[in-house]
């Protein structure tokens, strides 16, 4: 059977009134519960779960770490560690547009032996990378410490040493990830978590916590999990520089656009803790770090609704075209929304109570802070399966336009902002810039699926087919 016709003959059992479900029969309570039960003991909601659980791992690992270093360093230190904590989020993410994400794409149409040497493809890739970032946090460090930020030049230095384990852990995590190895995934960050959390509190209990001996702890537990993960799943890593050099040429040609959207996104929020640090000093850089990390706490809901949403528009609108897509995003935008405000109403009740008593005594007085920040991800939850709905309809190129909004808004009014109003300042333009991108993506959405006919997903349908074939002619 051709997959074109496994598709129709998709189409008419998910139409069918007699499968308990669909876009045109009534489901009846018994057909639904005999899915939701089928579905609740599936291999698939076993993925779910796990990665759910991993994702909640992982937040709370990163949470706790700021918690641990705000409470224990002054706040000039805590400071340093955010600055630190940006450059460590900007090589991995940068790392993943060009490495994890195109393997994550073309991985699953590989078997055998070509899968296992593309596999060692990206490892290679990550080493290459890894080793670029090494020589550029070198020369930065060099250059800030002729300028005397001593501080800050040792958290460089530490780095240099090292970047490569985080970016070798996150490379893994996200491998674990393409390969549907979701409890590899959390042993991993489970590990992790120990070691990292760990180390940290026997140092503040010593009293010699700092932000450089904090990266120490961090880098040396990812080296461990990281090594002994790679160690058992050595064999399915066939490196080969030829091979490499080949899938790099290859993966640039999807990844160039996510890297694009990634610098985009780097620079519209991550900026501010540098613009910070640059006017007011790194103890208002910590100042505006814990209230992000207050926000954080709603990172494992948004990201799970993410992966759970992505791949169900996709199917919404390739088997029951604009509608059904509009359906989906227009209600699992209430959902979203509605679960988001309740979060919202408790910071700006208690968030600055929050701060102090999370963080500590010298962090009091930032409660209008952390409610500003708190807005701005309620109005991007707003947009997160507005997000999803483009990337259905490849739209993508919405989203890349909306991260050059947020980060045109950050060159022209970012800094005078926080100059001006320091670290409300860095918040009123966060806040702003993420409005701003966010009502420009829900427009275009609705502006861009009001305007398409009922049936262009069957022409999409049929482009994928024929790419698929050409995909296979070529092979």
């Amino acid at each position: 059977m051709s997959i074109k016709n496994e598709s129709e003959n998709l189409d008419d059992k998910i139409a069918s009134p007699g499968n308990g479900g669909g876009f045109n029969g009534k489901p009846s309570l018994n057909g639904l519960v005999r899915e939701g039960l089928t579905f609740v003991t599936s291999a698939t909601a076993r993925k779910v779960f796990f990665t759910l659980a991993d994702q909640a791992v992982a937040s709370i690992t990163n949470f706790l770490t700021g918690v641990i270093i705000g409470r224990t360093c002054v706040k000039e230190e805590f400071g340093l560690y955010i600055l630190g904590f940006t450059i460590v989020f900007i090589t991995t993410n940068l790392q993943s547009s060009l490495i994890t994400i195109p393997y994550m794409v073309y991985s699953p149409r590989l078997k055998g032996i070509d899968h296992r040497q593309y596999t060692g493809s990206t490892l290679i890739h990550q080493l290459g990378f890894a080793g670029l970032a090494v020589i550029v946090l070198s020369i930065s460090g060099i250059i800030i410490a002729i300028e005397g930020s001593f501080g800050l030049a040792r958290v460089i230095w530490v780095l240099v040493g090292v970047i490569t384990l985080l970016m070798l852990r996150d490379y893994l995590r996200q491998f674990c990830f393409a390969g549907l190895r979701m409890k590899t995934a959390l042993l991993l960050d489970g590990c992790l978590a120990v070691f990292q959390i760990g180390g940290l509190l026997l140092l503040a209990h010593y009293k010699i916590l700092s932000a450089t001996n904090a990266f120490w702890v961090i880098g040396i537990a990812c080296g461990i999990v990281s090594i002994v993960c790679l160690t058992f799943l050595r064999k399915l890593f066939i490196p080969s520089i030829q091979s490499a050099i080949k899938d790099f040429s290859h993966n640039w040609e999807f990844g160039k656009w996510v890297f694009a959207s990634t610098i985009a996104t780097i620079v519209s929020a991550e900026l501010y803790p540098w613009i910070i640090a640059g006017f007011h000093g790194t103890a208002a850089t910590a100042d505006l770090g814990v209230c992000k990390n207050l926000i954080m706490i709603t990172n494992p809901f948004l990201m799970g609704i993410t992966n759970f949403l992505g791949p169900k528009t996709s199917h919404a609108y390739a088997h029951g075209g604009k509608k059904e897509l509009r359906h989906i995003v227009f209600y699992s935008s209430i959902v979203i929304v509605f679960s988001v405000s309740m979060f919202v109403l408790a910071v700006v009740f208690f968030g600055g109570k929050l701060i102090v008593l999370i963080y500590g005594s010298k962090y009091v007085g930032y409660g209008h802070v952390v409610t500003i920040l708190v807005i701005g991800r309620l109005i991007t939850s707003m947009a997160l399966a507005t997000n999803c709905g483009l990337l259905a309809i490849e739209r993508s190129n919405v989203i890349f336009k909306s991260n050059l909004i947020s980060a045109f808004i950050t060159l022209t009014f970012g800094g005078p902002f926080v100059w001006y109003f320091n670290v409300t300042g860095a918040a009123l333009a966060v806040t702003g810039s993420t409005t701003v991108s966010a009502i420009y993506r829900l427009v275009c959405f609705w502006s861009y699926t009001r305007k398409m006919s009922d049936d262009s997903h069957h022409n999409l349908l049929d482009n994928s087919f024929r790419t698929m074939e050409q995909i296979s002619e070529e092979d």
